[in-house]
Formats: structure tokens, sequence, C-alpha cells
């Protein structure tokens, strides 16, 4: 009978993830700074799968499985026997099996049996304790098999912190704490040391700790603007530049229509010096107001704001979509609305919004009461998510954010630009 060798081209471990590897136990609870190699490290733990094992991966969100999916097919590609793209399955050719789950229902994987179990970003999933002692846990009984559980922190009212905190008198856990910087090329890692020391320019001191260097901080404990400083961003008044377009930020609700007025003055620097709240308004008459109040800019302005006024509307005569009437009342072209295709998650907006209240020009005219009232109130759940109710709905503070959005929209992700 003859057999056919095959390369299967996996990533050279750093050595972070080396130390890992070789000092393993049983149960591995691995807290990472971004961009350490989370992927790579799954991909080199998938591959009991050359020996026949069988492997199953936990993910927050069936979305947040997707890039891993795609990596792992593609590196195992040349043994892989079938799979099932629906269902998220890989066979191969050695007996060995790969399923993919989504921590959604805490449910996912119950009955199965596995020799090695991995979860990726357990912080982000409310639901991970129940999933690890209902089901992740129960998978690994037939085999005696291991699990690795991965995640940059989230603070510690989080499940990723509490499964830590429960199980370190155990002698079969190990727990590992490494950062960003731990794979940096000068320590024989793939990132360039300057990256994370501008994302450390960019971003406000408790994101930074969380997310590059992996700490259990309490974000989660502080107001969801911590950043905002009345003496530094608050001033007495802003005179519209003649020359640059007004930038309109929109929140769409029944009651109130609200509309924050602002300008980009330049890459750094940003101005809301006006603020629109119209109980049972609409969207043409708030234009109306805009225009009546600035004349001068009828022809010269952008909008942004809620993603979701995309959508036909039934606030909206005719069941247009709110931006379909601003373009046509404001005769915008295509470029001068400014709106994402999907509004960032809170958690998301909130890292980014307080780190450029840290380390950009957000100003906001002392007039705009009711906006610098929702900032200075909004407060986050024990999950990082912007309480939202009767008594705060925080409409001010969603278009102060939409805002800041449109204006400094990749100040993360590309810090060196704003230099």
């Amino acid at each position: 009978m003859s057999s056919v060798i095959v390369d299967i081209f996996l990533p050279k471990p750093h050595p972070a993830q080396k130390r890992i590897l070789e000092g393993a136990k049983r149960f591995n609870h691995l807290r990472c700074g971004r961009r350490f190699g989370k992927t790579s490290l799954i991909e080199e733990l998938a591959s009991i799968v050359l020996d026949g094992q069988r492997v199953g991966i936990w993910f927050p969100t069936y979305k947040d499985l997707d890039p891993v999916w795609i990596d792992v097919k593609k590196t195992y590609n040349p043994i892989i026997q079938r799979k099932n793209e629906v269902l998220k399955s890989i066979h191969c050719v050695t007996g060995g099996l790969i399923d993919f789950w989504s921590m959604e229902d805490p449910d996912s994987g119950q009955g199965r049996k596995y020799h090695r179990a991995i979860i990726d970003e357990a912080a982000k999933a409310p639901k991970l304790y129940q999933a690890w002692e209902n089901t992740i846990r129960p998978t690994l009984t037939d085999y005696q098999g291991d699990a690795f559980i991965l995640s940059r922190p989230k603070g510690k009212n989080n499940p990723f912190y509490l499964l830590a905190e429960k199980h370190e008198k155990f002698d079969n856990w190990a727990f590992f704490h490494f950062t960003s910087y731990d794979n940096c090329r000068e320590v024989g890692g793939y990132l360039e040391r300057s990256e994370i020391e501008e994302a450390k320019l960019q971003l406000d001191d408790i994101n930074f700790r969380q997310e590059y260097l992996a700490e259990y901080v309490d974000a989660n404990d502080r107001p969801f603007l911590y950043n905002f400083d009345e003496k530094k961003h608050v001033i007495p008044e802003y005179k519209p530049n003649p020359h640059l377009p007004l930038l309109l930020s929109f929140d769409f609700n029944k009651s109130p229509m609200t509309c924050l007025v602002g300008q980009q003055f330049d890459l750094k620097t940003a101005y809301i010096f006006d603020e629109i709240d119209m109980p049972d308004g609409s969207t043409p008459e708030v234009c109306e107001m805009v225009i009546a109040n600035y004349p001068q800019f009828r022809f010269n302005i952008e909008v942004t704001g809620d993603s979701t006024g995309q959508n036909r509307s039934a606030l909206v005569k005719g069941n247009l979509n709110h931006y379909r009437v601003m373009k046509d009342y404001f005769k915008l072209m295509d470029r001068q609305i400014r709106v994402p295709k999907q509004n960032l998650a809170h958690s998301d907006s909130r890292i980014l919004c307080n780190s450029v209240l840290k380390n950009a020009q957000m100003f906001i005219t002392e007039n705009c009461k009711k906006t610098i009232k929702d900032v200075e109130m909004a407060m986050v759940d024990d999950e990082g998510e912007l309480i939202k109710n009767n008594a705060h709905p925080c409409h001010k503070l969603d278009g102060y954010r939409y805002f800041i959005h449109c204006c400094f929209e990749d100040f993360i992700k590309n810090p060196g630009k704003y230099h």
C-alpha cells in the first residue's frame, strides 16, 4: 500500500509562545496583549489532528470565529478530507477533527468528545463560565483532554478573571501572562516595537494597560468618557470657519430628534458648537433649523451619525431613510455623507473616544449644556457596556460619539497619521 507525504507549514512559535507550549499543564489560562499571536498559537495547538486527535475551538460569537476558520483551513488544507462550511468542521485524512463553536449558545458542543479544547477571546464571552462548566470541560472527560483558554483581559468583574481566580489553587492549571512586547522582533517575535509605542501615544493609560500590557485594570468602574475634562474640553465659544463645511452629527429618535453641529478644523482638532434638540421633530424639520441658523453654509455641509439611519424608517415621510432625506434637502454628494455601514460596538467606541479626548484636540462650547451633561453622566455596566435607560437615554452622547468616530475614525489603527 503506497503512502503520500504532505507538508503542513505552521508558523514558527516565537520564544514566549514556546514557553507556553513547554510549560503547559492540563488546563492553561493565557492572558495575552493585543497582537501577541493568539491565532498562530491556535494553529499550533490544533496540530494534534496530525496524530488523529480531536480538537474543539470556541469563540465568543459566530462572527469572531470566521478569521481563524479561514486561517486554519488554509494551514491544514493538504490533509483535509472534507469540511463543512455551515457547521464549521474539518475532517482530516489522519482521522483528526477540528470543530468550531460559538459561545452565544453556551451549550454549543455539548455531548462531543475532544482531546483538546481551545477558547479564544474568552473575556469577550459573557457566558464563558456557563459554557466552561456545563459544556466545554465535560467534552474532555472521555479522552482526559487538555484545554487552552486565551484572551486579552477585560477587568476583574469578568468570567475570564473569575475562572483564573477559582482554579489558581489547582496543580493541574497553569497561568501565563504575556504582553504585546513579548512578540517584538528584538525578543524573537514578529512585531516592530515602534507599532506598540505609537499605540501607547494614542491610547489612554487604562486602555493601553488593558489592551497591550494585558493587565486587569478596572476600566469598567469608570464613566463611559473618563478622559473628558470640562476644564480641558469645554471652551466659551467658537466662531464657525466660513471656509470649512459644517459637520452635522445625528441621532434618530421618535422624540427627541437630535443633531450636533461642529467643524473639523484640522487632522487633530475638532469643535462642536451647537446642539439641536427637537421633541417630536422630524429630519426635515431639523434640516430647516440648521439652515435657519447657518444660512451661509447652505451648500457646504457634511453629515454623519447613527448608521441605522440608513435603514428605511416609518419616522420619515414616504418610508425613506433619514440620510436620503438629508441628501435631497442639502443637495449632498455621496462623499458628504460620512456614515459608516455599522456603528462601532460600545466597547470599541469607548476606547476610541477616550483616546481622542486624551491625545487630540476635541472641544465643545459651553452653550451645549445638554450634551456636556450627557457626556459627564454616561456610565457603563459591569460588562463595560453603555447604560441606557429612560432616566439617561444618552441621545446627545451618541451624537457626540458619532462626531468623534467620523473625525478620528482611524485614530487607533493608524496613529502615525496624527503625529
